[in-house]
């Protein structure tokens, strides 16, 4: 008969041996994950990091949001300009960025210019472009007379003449906000 001293091992104990033994062999074989982007264990020269690419490109379509504010949005949704020009074309806006937000500055890449020398460089204006001059005084006068007015026809070439004045409006009122927005900066 068996030794009543004698160690034996049961199932119980054999399953827990190996469960053990499976959690330490895939910790020590497991790869070594980076830090959190807001852990201290980074290095003092390695900021954050936005695509370059999508910084340009966002920053090209729209020049008034602030570069640092757009890498700050693309950090935060994991480098998706999508969401980042999703927010800028809703008006929602981006989020100001934490002082302590420091993004690698870009190399080779030169400051956004601001809206009026896009405008100096881009030739002619769309007022201009579009004979829209004579029209500027009558705005007012326009917009009442517009109200009283059907929204949509049935006859097409009723609806053209309206779709071309709502985009002379559109444009006159897009002049009229910047505008107003440079005698602000100003």
């Amino acid at each position: 008969m068996a030794d009543p001293t004698e160690a034996t091992l049961n199932i119980p104990q054999i399953a827990v041996l190996l469960v053990i033994s499976f959690l330490a062999i895939r910790w020590v074989l497991a790869p070594r994950a980076e830090p959190a982007p807001g852990s201290s264990a980074r290095s003092a020269t390695d900021g954050p990091r936005a695509n370059p690419q999508h910084v340009e490109t966002i920053s090209q379509m729209f020049p008034q949001a602030d570069q640092r504010a757009i890498m700050w949005d693309l950090m935060r949704n994991n480098n998706n300009p999508a969401i980042t020009t999703e927010r800028l074309i809703t008006g929602r806006g981006l989020a100001t960025p934490p002082q302590s937000f420091q993004p690698v500055l870009l190399t080779g890449s030169t400051p956004t210019p601001s809206a009026s020398r896009v405008l100096d460089k881009s030739g002619p204006d769309l007022i201009q472009r579009y004979n829209l001059s004579a029209k500027l005084a009558e705005q007012a006068e326009q917009e009442e007379a517009d109200k009283t007015k059907p929204k949509w026809s049935t006859n097409k070439t009723e609806r053209q003449t309206l779709l071309q004045k709502r985009r002379e409006e559109m444009i006159l009122a897009a002049r009229r906000k910047m505008l107003e927005k440079e005698k602000a900066s100003s």
